[in-house]
This record gives C-alpha cells, structure tokens and sequence, in this order.
C-alpha cells in the first residue's frame, strides 16, 4: 500500500507539471468549445445543444488525459528506464499502472472541474449536474479505458514516435464521433473503439438517466458496457506484455 501511494504521489506531480499535457487536455478544448461555438455568446443555446456539445469534449478531455497520462507517460518512463527500475523495487507491473490510473484519474477529476465552470460561466447549464454526471463518467471509464491502451506501452516503439502520433490523432477522434451509422450494423460498434466516443455515449446516458434529458444516444445501454468489458479484457491480456526495457538504440 505505501508503495502504491509513493508511485500515486510520483506520478501526479509529472501529471501536473506536464504543460503540453495541461494544453492538450485542458486548454485545447476550451478554446474550441469557444471558436466552435461562439455565436452561443449572443444567444444562449439550448439544453440539448450544450450538452450534445459538452459531452463530446469531455469525451475527449478524459480520452486524451488517459492517452497521454497513462499510456505515453509509461513509453516514456520506460525509455528513460525508470519502468525496468520500478518494475525490479515492486516486483509487478501492477501498483506502477495502478499508481498511475489514480494519479491521472486525479488530474482528470480537476481538468473536468475546470472545463465544466468555465463552460457555465460562459454558456449557462447547472455546474452541479455537469459536475455529476462528468465525474460518474469519470469513474466509471477510467479504469477500463486505462487497461484498453495499455496496448500501446506493449508495442516496440520510440518515445519521440508516439508523441508525434497521439498529436497527429487528436482531431481525427474527434471527427470520429461526427460519423453515424445504423447502429444495427457491426461498422457501427467499431466506432466504440474511438475511446471519444464511447465516453461520450456513456455520459449521454448518464444525462438521460440521472436529469431525464433526451439527447441522442445511438447505442443501447448493454452495448456500452459490452464494449466496457471488451476494454477490460484487452487490457487483462496486454498488460502482462508492457514492455519495461527501454528500446533506444544505443551507439
């Protein structure tokens, strides 16, 4: 347990000292929110539209988070060898994910605060039910989705790489979500890939059901977690497989 929250503590503070991360995350989205949506200045949108919209970025805000915090933060402690270390001190990959998962989930937690008061300071909405139903998404995704990528720490590739690719897939997550099929069809259920778009689902449902909203859901309730629990199985099988030696070629 004291080795957990070592690692808990380690990790949040290179959460929060990260600035690209805090832009990408944090910044990014809001001035988005803000150029995507400007005319809302003028005149207040309505319940549907905000949420539709806000749904969508905390999709991404919390994808991203887990992206760049989880994900890319164990390439790069991995190339700079600190896994191999921290590997050999606790003898389990285990309590460095885990550490890690908490420390993002905390980071995450306050990006969310964050966007959501300058959401309701700028747009309207009630902070409190944003606050709600953001932070329940936050739950209920985090560790799922943090074991879905743990696919990418197990894959042979450079720091310098991987950073250049989560920069190149940014927008094209976000235009993910923009496509519909019928959701009857099997191409339909690979967009739930798209770890956007899943999230957004999910809290669309959480909208519906927690304040009796009626915002488009296009998939079921039981599909949603379905592919939750496809996330998990994915991540039950890579985890065991990240990679904890450092691949830099050496001279």
């Amino acid at each position: 347990m004291n080795m957990l929250l070592e690692y808990t503590k380690l990790f949040s503070k290179i959460a929060f000292r990260n600035k690209i991360g805090t832009i990408i995350t944090l910044i990014l989205p809001i001035i988005l929110m803000f150029i995507s949506n400007s005319k809302w200045l003028d005149e207040s949108p309505s319940s549907h539209e905000l949420l539709s919209v806000i749904a969508m970025w905390w999709g991404y805000i919390i994808s991203m988070s887990v992206i760049n915090g989880v994900a890319v933060n164990q390439i790069e402690l991995r190339e700079q060898g600190f896994l191999k270390q921290f590997k050999f001190i606790s003898n389990s990959i285990i309590p460095i994910f885990i550490g890690n998962v908490i420390s993002q989930f905390i980071f995450t937690f306050v990006s969310l605060i964050i966007f959501c008061s300058v959401v309701v300071i700028a747009f309207g909405g009630s902070l409190a039910e944003l606050t709600l139903v953001s932070c329940l998404t936050l739950i209920i995704i985090t560790l799922p989705l943090s074991l879905y990528l743990s696919w990418v720490p197990s894959l042979p590739i450079k720091q310098e790489t991987i950073s250049s690719l989560v920069t190149l897939i940014i927008f094209p997550l976000l235009f993910l979500t923009t496509i519909f099929f019928n959701s009857e069809s099997f191409l339909s259920y690979l967009l739930l890939l798209n770890p956007v778009e899943l999230t957004q689902q999910l809290s669309k449902i959480l909208l519906n059901q927690l304040f009796n909203y009626n915002l488009n859901v296009e998939f079921p309730i039981v599909s949603i977690f379905l592919l939750l629990a496809l996330y998990i199985v994915i991540g039950v099988y890579f985890l065991p497989r990240i990679k904890i030696a450092t691949i830099k070629t050496r001279s």
